[in-house]
């Protein structure tokens, strides 16, 4: 099946590892039966948005939670089998991450 649209990246955004695998299995899904094309995924981990970051760890709050980003992108690569790359957006770090540690940075070990 040709591309529909060429290089293209679902942006995807939870805080829950086991809704996030079965998203990426479906998308996978989705693009071998022709029904989108997508090359990617990305995981949402930079919207600062009240409407957003605000409801919980979703957004630029999960980098409060490098662990957890860990285990969402984990699980997303393994929900869709390892067939596209996972991608983080984010920021250069939050308030309370440079209140806590004056890096401002977002590392996850």
């Amino acid at each position: 099946v040709a591309p529909l649209e060429g290089p293209s990246v679902l942006q995807l955004g939870g805080s829950e590892p086991d809704v996030l695998a079965g998203a990426s299995r479906a998308v996978v899904e989705l693009t071998e039966r022709g029904y989108c094309d997508y090359t990617a995924l990305n995981l949402n981990c930079g919207c600062p948005s009240p409407k957003v970051a605000g409801k919980g760890c979703f957004g630029a709050a999960l980098m409060d939670d490098p662990k957890l980003v860990r285990d969402l992108t984990t699980a997303m690569h393994d929900g869709c089998g390892g067939a596209m790359p996972v991608t983080v957006k984010c920021r250069i770090g939050t308030d309370t991450d440079m209140v806590a540690n004056g890096s401002g940075g977002f590392t996850v070990k």
